[in-house]
């Protein structure tokens, strides 16, 4: 299983913009955006091992990396309606 060169610097950049804002989250901890952005960025980390499952061809990791990514985007999406909408 060799890793695409795309794929780990994408998962570098997703590491550094997770660490970046979860330390402006932890000092600023009003802050609105960086909590929306905690709370979508595991599907943007799940998302790489997604990929390369269904490249192995291995539908049960892919399925559930899939699942989980969109139960992840569709739970991101109601925060955000009761951000901008209720509050």
């Amino acid at each position: 299983m060799k890793q695409s060169r795309k794929s780990s610097i994408y998962k570098i950049v997703i590491s550094g913009i997770a660490v970046s804002v979860l330390l402006v989250h932890f000092i600023f901890n009003e802050y609105l955006v960086s909590h929306l952005i905690i709370q979508i960025l595991p599907a943007f980390i799940f998302i790489p091992f997604g990929i390369e499952s269904y490249r192995n061809k291995k539908w049960l990791p892919f399925s559930a990396y899939t699942i989980l990514s969109i139960l992840i985007v569709l739970s991101f999406m109601q925060e955000l309606y009761r951000q901008i909408f209720i509050y």
